[in-house]
């Protein structure tokens, strides 16, 4: 896989890594054959992308009727808030197949940064220092 996170066509986002469609902070929910199927789409912005390429890519070594197909694309669409008259998105190109629309960018994973754990010096206001509880071993001398 690419190192690339997200496919971007705003206002949405495609989630390579967690299988996932986002519109702003809302996860969108798609069933893994259209996921499979849209983002086979987006990978391929601006170009016709046959019906036989998207039943190889969510139905490999699989045989399946066009009606699998067109109900991915019905539930694709319908998350997508997009027409099939007057389409924004998915386009459809007469029994050839189907063209994603928009521009699509994309955006690297998110690192996550380790910080080391705060020194007594770094402790907010309030905060008191724990000193290690002395050993058994030192009150009993003490007493003595």
């Amino acid at each position: 896989m690419s190192p690339e996170q997200y496919l971007v066509f705003e206002p949405f986002r495609l989630d390579l890594i967690n299988q996932c469609l986002w519109r702003g902070e809302q996860a969108l929910t798609l069933t893994p054959k259209a996921f499979a199927v849209l983002r086979h789409l987006v990978a391929h912005s601006s170009r016709l992308v046959s019906k036989e390429e998207l039943f190889q890519t969510a139905w490999p070594e699989t045989v399946v009727s066009d009606a699998a197909l067109k109900v991915c694309i019905g539930e694709i669409r319908k998350v997508l808030g997009d027409d099939h008259k007057t389409p924004r998105f998915v386009e459809t190109l007469h029994r050839r197949g189907y063209r994603f629309l928009p521009t699509v960018t994309t955006t690297p994973p998110v690192v996550s940064i380790q910080y080391p754990v705060a020194s007594r010096s770094n402790q907010s206001p309030g905060s008191q220092a724990r000193s290690p509880s002395p050993s058994p071993l030192r009150t009993q001398r003490a007493v003595e």
